[in-house]
């Protein structure tokens, strides 16, 4: 909140001019409220007998409540002016007419029939919404606003929730049956971003074979060794190599052990020209393939089938989500 020191002129003169029309306007619905009590016939007929002075007073007022009220109409129609005035030189409004028809429960109010006159109690709440936007008042901390903000969150919550979800439905039939919106993210949307999708799957094939190698490097090595020996002994023209005398076991073990370490290191060297361009570019050339296969070529996977699955059980995710009352938590 803020004094009202820290007003300007203008804005002191907005403040006494909504404070002085709430108090009138307090006034006239206190006024209408009171005479129509006083027409019920047992509250007149008690005021007779109880109060009779009183009732002598008022009731040519009550007989004439009509024209006093037209001295109440005279200062909101002007009011109304003045206010109308001031927003066509502001230029508040898109033409000079909106006005009346923004502030309809104004114009209305001002009509001295019957029910009408009740929606000067809008005028009310809405200088008191223009105080609370200076911050002069502040009904955020009551007991009433809380409430009242409590269940109208609810209720937009509610008729929102149900809006959305109905519209998620239609969406998700709309995708399960027989249409060309998923012929048309197939071909408008996915392969549209063949580039985007090449060069983020081959970024992340290079990525992974860069990190991954030098944490498995070890077990490349015993798994090569191991291989090397295993076709050693299957290998009958190496193995007889074996059976020499003194020499034979030892030229076999050397043997074994230069063909793993020439692998591995033809392997190594491989993996550490990682950085080149040419390999970089296999990987691009080899991702484009596998795109291409899977995405134009490939006929056992319905792709279609595939993206409106997808689809739709992503929206009954966001179904789901939609349907937790959010405002049980807030409030």
């Amino acid at each position: 909140m803020i004094s009202l020191r820290d007003l300007d002129s203008k804005q002191l003169v907005y403040f006494f001019f909504d404070i002085i029309m709430m108090l009138i306007l307090m006034v006239n619905l206190s006024w209408i409220v009171f005479d129509w009590i006083y027409s019920i016939p047992a509250v007149e007929f008690f005021l007779a007998n109880n109060l009779s002075s009183f009732n002598h007073f008022y009731t040519p007022i009550h007989r004439h409540f009509f024209y006093y009220d037209l001295f109440f109409v005279g200062i909101f129609v002007s009011e109304i002016l003045i206010r109308w005035g001031i927003s066509i030189y502001k230029k508040t409004y898109h033409s000079w007419f909106f006005y009346p028809f923004v502030h309809w429960y104004d114009t209305l109010g001002c009509i001295p029939i019957g029910t009408l006159r009740f929606l000067r109690i809008i005028r009310i709440v809405s200088i008191l919404f223009r105080l609370q936007r200076l911050h002069l008042i502040d009904f955020t901390n009551t007991y009433i606003y809380k409430k009242i903000y409590k269940y109208l969150d609810a209720l937009t919550e509610e008729i929102t929730d149900r809006v959305t979800v109905k519209m998620i439905n239609g969406v998700q039939e709309h995708l399960s049956g027989e249409s060309q919106v998923i012929e048309q993210i197939n071909h408008n949307i996915i392969r549209s971003q063949k580039p985007q999708v090449i060069s983020w799957l081959s970024s992340g094939l290079y990525k992974a074979v860069q990190n991954q190698y030098p944490v498995y490097k070890e077990e490349v090595r015993s798994y090569i060794n191991m291989r090397i020996k295993k076709a050693v002994y299957k290998n009958k023209k190496i193995s007889t190599i074996g059976y020499l005398p003194i020499l034979g076991q030892k030229v076999n073990r050397n043997l074994e052990s230069i063909i793993s370490e020439l692998i591995f290191n033809v392997l190594d060297d491989t993996m550490q020209d990682i950085n080149s361009y040419k390999l970089e570019q296999a990987i691009d050339e080899i991702t484009e393939v596998v795109f291409q296969t899977i995405v134009e070529e490939n006929k056992d996977i319905d792709l279609n089938k595939v993206i409106s699955d997808t689809l739709i059980q992503s929206l009954e995710i966001v179904k789901q989500q939609v349907l937790i009352q959010q405002w049980k938590h807030k409030h």
